[in-house]
């Protein structure tokens, strides 16, 4: 048994549903990393993948179950694979129960078991239904772009949900934390916004940065949602 958190489900069952076809690394960041909120970077990828491997290994199975391709991405081997997932009663993380078996000779195990594809699904559809976190992942804080307004300057932290942020749903968010900045002279406004699987978590950060008294100073404001 391995005890496996969040995003590293996440991509086990997103390299078992495609099986032997190939998940590039861009794939993966951006259905996997980004929209778990976890941070979308070849060497988070990496880590995540020599965890699973370690996990895989420690159940008796080689880690070659995982296959790297090159500057490509990854593919799962010739393996049938099932899934459980544990009560939540039973242990206060996210368990994940692997049980591999490796192929036979002669014999097609490839794709997956009807069992085994069944039960991903369920697992998956109780994840993204269900799970709350226990602690809110940090996102990238860079800067992603940024948006003149009046004289304000707003910039959008990056993230997947902020790549599409507009002018007039920036002020919203700015107004929703309880910041309403008036733009009639120089400001710096920075804004990061952050939801869960189907919004059950939802938080914003918004900040209104300008010259007072000839001193920068800076508002900032945190807004937490929890369904």
């Amino acid at each position: 048994m391995a005890t496996l958190n969040n995003v590293a489900t996440q991509l086990l069952l997103y390299l078992l549903q495609n099986g032997k076809e190939i998940s590039s690394r861009d794939e993966i960041l951006r259905n996997v990393f980004q929209h778990n909120g976890a941070r979308a970077t070849d060497a988070n990828l990496n880590q995540h993948i020599s965890f699973l491997r370690k996990a895989i290994t420690s159940t008796g199975h080689p880690a070659e179950l995982i296959v790297t391709i090159p500057r490509i991405g990854f593919r799962m081997s010739d393996a049938s694979i099932n899934i459980q997932q544990l009560e939540e009663s039973q242990a206060p993380t996210r368990i994940v129960n692997v049980a591999l078996t490796p192929r036979k000779k002669k014999r097609n195990l490839w794709p997956v078991t009807i069992t085994t594809l069944i039960t991903g699904i369920a697992v998956l559809a109780t994840a993204w239904l269900t799970w709350i976190p226990n602690e809110i992942a940090m996102t990238d804080a860079a800067i992603l772009r940024t948006i003149d307004y009046e004289q304000c300057r707003v910039h959008i932290l990056g993230n997947a949900l902020t790549d599409t942020i507009t002018e007039k749903k920036a002020l919203d968010i700015f107004k929703s934390v309880g910041i309403n900045p008036n733009c009639s002279y120089p400001k710096d406004l920075y804004l990061n916004t952050w939801a869960s699987n189907h919004n059950l978590v939802e938080w914003s950060f918004a900040a209104e940065c300008g010259l007072n008294l000839g001193y920068y100073h800076c508002i900032s404001q945190y807004r937490h949602h929890e369904e």
